[in-house]
């Protein structure tokens, strides 16, 4: 679910450039079919993404997301949260394995951890 959520929002923002601005903002389900929910732990129906939506795994919120529209010198990205003091063991497995590891520990900038520029799939690293 990570990887296709991944995959249809670089494929939205690819087509769009942008993720709009009030009132003209995107919806998270315009963008993907993957099941996401709210930290009321209720799915989306009409959120927008200037809202933190969440994967999860076994019943349990694993994997925050947020997206943010370039600024500046920042490329658009996806930053990921996964602290969950809640999260169960078969959270803590999926987030152990390297191909999860490897959009949560990504970094534009060591203030920005977690955080993949969008039309990448692999590791960004500050320098």
């Amino acid at each position: 679910n990570l990887r296709t959520l991944v995959g249809d929002i670089n494929a939205y923002y690819t087509v769009k450039g942008e993720f709009g601005t009030d009132p003209n903002i995107a919806k998270w389900k315009d963008i993907t079919n993957v099941p996401l929910k709210n930290h009321a732990d209720v799915p989306i129906t009409n959120q927008s993404t200037a809202q933190e939506v969440s994967l999860y795994i076994g019943g349990t919120r694993c994997i925050g997301v947020t997206l943010h529209d370039k600024v500046g010198v920042l490329p658009a990205r996806i930053q990921f949260y996964t602290k969950n003091p809640k999260a169960g063991s078969l959270c803590q497995q999926v987030l152990a394995a390297e191909p999860i590891k490897a959009y949560t520990e990504s970094k534009i900038l060591e203030a920005l951890p977690g955080t993949m520029a969008i039309g990448s799939n692999t590791r960004v690293y500050s320098k």
